[in-house]
């Protein structure tokens, strides 16, 4: 078994701080982002729970670190105790820049991995966050335009 590499997303919104935060955590947000079902309590000890997208698999978790506007730390781990799947933590922080917000989530596996699934994690994984991440994109756009 093996450790992989933390996956990393990074992308500029033009849009504050407390704009992306709100999109990322209020009940509209959580479900473009996460999935329909899915639950964000941005709280530390909060839950969050949402399928994975590429396998389907639900997987839930703790909310460690909540800075309102400024970054937001969660671990979770497939609900499936049998899953491929890794127990990760993922921290996304939000970091004002001249004209907007520089967002960047992390995702790092706490678990190890058979060798040959580290690289399918990783892809699947870097594939998922750049969706993740366009959604929240969307939903900026959206409230701007009174579509939500």
């Amino acid at each position: 078994m093996d450790q992989a590499t933390p996956v990393t997303e990074t992308t500029t919104f033009d849009a504050s701080p407390e704009e992306v935060w709100e999109a990322l955590t209020d009940p509209e947000g959580v479900a473009a982002w996460l999935g329909d079902d899915a639950v964000l309590e941005p709280r530390e000890g909060g839950r969050i729970e949402g399928p994975d997208p590429e396998s389907g698999v639900p997987r839930t978790g703790t909310v460690e670190e909540v800075e309102p506007a400024r970054r937001l730390g969660y671990t979770w781990a497939p609900a499936d105790p049998d899953s491929d799947l890794p127990t990760s933590a993922v921290t996304i922080e939000l970091l004002p820049t001249g004209a907007g917000t520089r967002l960047v989530v992390t995702e790092r596996p706490l678990t190890a991995m058979a060798s040959a699934t580290i690289g399918t994690w990783a892809v699947g994984t870097q594939t998922t966050w750049s969706w993740r991440v366009a959604s929240v994109h969307v939903g900026i756009w959206c409230r701007r335009h009174a579509l939500v």
